[in-house]
């Protein structure tokens, strides 16, 4: 049987920055498949939608926040009670969903950007390790199915995924391990 230890002892601050880690990173694998999907969805939809179109996105918003009736005298702007101060305000708020989609966009991206660097990070893993992890929370199989797939016993299951996560957090905070051999 194999084990994985640090090549030197950890130090205290060291054994705390790992148990943060370890806890983020269960967080992290939880949304993993959720947000490496989601990639494949902003990309789709940007392709489709033509997202660098203004046209699209000043339709967009006009269906949804335009005043009801921009034309109609009876609608009056804060300002000058004219129809230019409506226009005006109605402008300015198009720059505003423009800057709230940019940066909603950007934190999409990031968000399944990291999620895909945590997916390498796991597949980089030793075998055993990294098949737990992604059975668990990649294809998010049920127990005994993995136990079946991997012919391990309940215990070896637990055992595997919390020295996979521990190892994971390792490898985040560019902390050596090495292999060793138990008998």
């Amino acid at each position: 049987m194999k084990k994985y230890s640090v090549i030197r002892p950890l130090s205290v601050s060291e054994k705390k920055r790992v148990d943060l880690r370890v806890k983020s990173l269960v967080i992290r694998l939880k949304r993993m498949r959720t947000e490496i999907e989601m990639q494949g969805d902003v990309k789709d939809l940007i392709e489709r939608s033509g997202f660098g179109s203004d046209r699209y996105l000043y339709d967009v918003y006009s269906k949804t926040y335009a005043p009801v009736k921009v034309s109609d005298t009876v609608y009056k702007g804060r300002g000058e009670c004219d129809m230019t101060s409506i226009f005006l305000e109605y402008s300015a708020g198009f720059d505003d969903f423009l800057s709230d989609i940019n940066k909603e966009y950007d934190r999409l991206i990031r968000s399944s950007s990291a999620a895909v660097s945590l997916y390498s990070n796991i597949i980089s893993l030793p075998n055993t390790y990294a098949k737990v992890l992604l059975l668990t929370f990649y294809y998010e199989a049920p127990v005994d199915s993995i136990l079946q797939l991997l012919f391990i016993s309940r215990s070896s299951y637990y055992r595997y995924k919390n020295e996979a996560i521990t190892l994971l957090a390792y490898k985040e905070l560019g902390i050596k391990y090495k292999e060793i051999d138990v008998r």
